[in-house]
C-alpha cells in the first residue's frame, strides 16, 4: 500500500512539471533539420511538391570549331543543321540518316532529304522520336553528282531555316583546279543569305577506288588546303578509311567506285559522331 501511493505522488510530480513547464528541455535541433524546417515552413501541409526545376541553361553560342558545335548538338534545345553535300550521304542507310539516328538518343530528330529530280525537299523525311525536350532539325541538301558549288545558286530553297551551323561534303566530283572557287561560291552564297558567316565544317570523304582514285585523292587535298586556309575544321573521314586493309570492302560494286556500302557508310557515320556527337 506504502509503494503504490509513493508511485502515485511520482506520477503526479512528473504530470505537474510538464504542465507547469518544469519538464526537462529536448536536445538541440540539429542545423540539418533546422535548415530543412526553414526552407519547408510555409509548405502546406502533406505537400508533396517537389522543388521548382532549375531554369533551363542557356544554349551554347555555336563556334567555328569542332568541340564547340559538338557542345551545342549535344546540349541547346533546339539545334538546325545543314548538310551540303554529294550522293555519298543522300539517302536513308547513308552516313546523314545513320548520324541522325544516333543523335536521337538525346533528342527528337527531323531529317529532311532533298529530291534530285525535283530539286526540292522531299516530303518524305525521317523523324526518330528520342528524349523529350530536344529537338535536332537536319536538312540534308545532298544531291547525286554534285560539284561543291551546286548549293550557291540555290541556296535560299535549300537553307530554308537558318542553320547554327553547316557540313560540306564535296571532293568526288568537278575538278581539282575547281574545289576551292567552288566551296568559296557555296560559303559566299551563305554568308549573304544570313547576314553573315554560318559555323561551317568540311568532311575529308571517303578514299574511292578505280576508276576515281586519283581524282579523289587530287581534290580531297585541294579541299584540305581550302580549309586550312579559310580555318574551317575538317572530319577526316579518309583517314577511317585508309585503316580499312582493302578498301573494296567498304564500296559498293558500282562503275563510280566512290560510293561507300553499309558497312562504309557506318564507318563514316562513325567518324562524324566521335567529331560532333
Amino acid at each position: 500500500m506504502r509503494r503504490n501511493r509513493f508511485l502515485a505522488a511520482a506520477i503526479l510530480a512528473a504530470t505537474v512539471a510538464v504542465s507547469t513547464g518544469c519538464a526537462t528541455s529536448p536536445p538541440p535541433v540539429s542545423q540539418k533539420v533546422q535548415d530543412y524546417y526553414d526552407a519547408n515552413k510555409d509548405r502546406p501541409l502533406g505537400s508533396n511538391a517537389s522543388a521548382p526545376a532549375a531554369p533551363p541553361a542557356a544554349p551554347v553560342t555555336v563556334g567555328f570549331d569542332l568541340p564547340s558545335i559538338k557542345t551545342a548538338v549535344a546540349t541547346n534545345p533546339t539545334v538546325v543543321i545543314s548538310v551540303l553535300g554529294d550522293s555519298t550521304g543522300d539517302a536513308k542507310g547513308e552516313w546523314v540518316d545513320l548520324w541522325a539516328k544516333h543523335l536521337a538518343s538525346t533528342a527528337s530528330v527531323t531529317v529532311h532529304f532533298w529530291d534530285q529530280r525535283t530539286e526540292n525537299w522531299s516530303p518524305n523525311k525521317a523523324f526518330y522520336p528520342g528524349a523529350a525536350g530536344r529537338s535536332i532539325e537536319i536538312w540534308n541538301g545532298s544531291q547525286p553528282g554534285a560539284m561543291a558549288d551546286y548549293p550557291a545558286t540555290r541556296i535560299k530553297v535549300m537553307q530554308p531555316a537558318k542553320p547554327d551551323f553547316m557540313i560540306l561534303s564535296f571532293g568526288h566530283n568537278g575538278s581539282t583546279s575547281a574545289i576551292g572557287p567552288s566551296l568559296l561560291a557555296t560559303t559566299n552564297a551563305v554568308t549573304t543569305q544570313w547576314g553573315g558567316k554560318v559555323p561551317t565544317v568540311a568532311v575529308l570523304q571517303n578514299a574511292a577506288g578505280e576508276p576515281r582514285t586519283a581524282q579523289t585523292n587530287n581534290n580531297q587535298a585541294a579541299l584540305k588546303l581550302w580549309a586550312t586556309n579559310n580555318g574551317v575544321p575538317v572530319i577526316d573521314v579518309r583517314a577511317a578509311f585508309d585503316a580499312v586493309p582493302d578498301i573494296t570492302t567498304v564500296l559498293k560494286d558500282d562503275e563510280t567506285g566512290v560510293h561507300p556500302n553499309d558497312a562504309g557508310s557506318q564507318i563514316w557515320a562513325d567518324t562524324v559522331i566521335t567529331a560532333l556527337g
